[in-house]
C-alpha cells in the first residue's frame, strides 16, 4: 500500500510521544485525573445534545481541565529537546 494508505499516527516517533503522554498523565494527581474525566464525560453528554453552545462550553471546560497536563507535556518536550545542550 502506498503513502496514502498509511494511518494517522504511523510515524516512527508516534509511539514515543504516546508513551510520554501516558507518563505525564500518570504523574497527575487523582484530583486532576478526576477533573479531566468528569470534563470529558460532560463533553460526551453534550455531544449528543442539540445545543451547540453547551458543546462549546464543555470543550472549553475540558481545555481548562487539561491545562496542567498540557504544561507537563510541554515541559517534558522542552527538556528532551534541550537534553545535552549547554546554555
Amino acid at each position: 500500500m502506498g503513502r496514502r494508505g498509511k494511518a494517522h499516527g504511523s510515524r516512527p516517533d508516534s509511539g514515543r510521544a504516546q508513551g510520554e503522554a501516558e507518563r505525564n498523565y500518570a504523574g497527575l494527581s487523582e484530583e486532576e485525573k478526576g477533573q479531566i474525566e468528569a470534563a470529558r464525560n460532560r463533553l460526551l453528554l453534550a455531544y449528543h445534545a442539540d445545543d451547540h453552545l453547551l458543546i462549546r462550553a464543555q470543550i472549553q471546560a475540558l481545555d481548562r481541565a487539561t491545562m496542567g497536563l498540557a504544561e507537563k507535556m510541554m515541559d517534558s518536550a522542552v527538556s528532551a529537546a534541550l537534553k545535552g545542550t549547554k546554555i
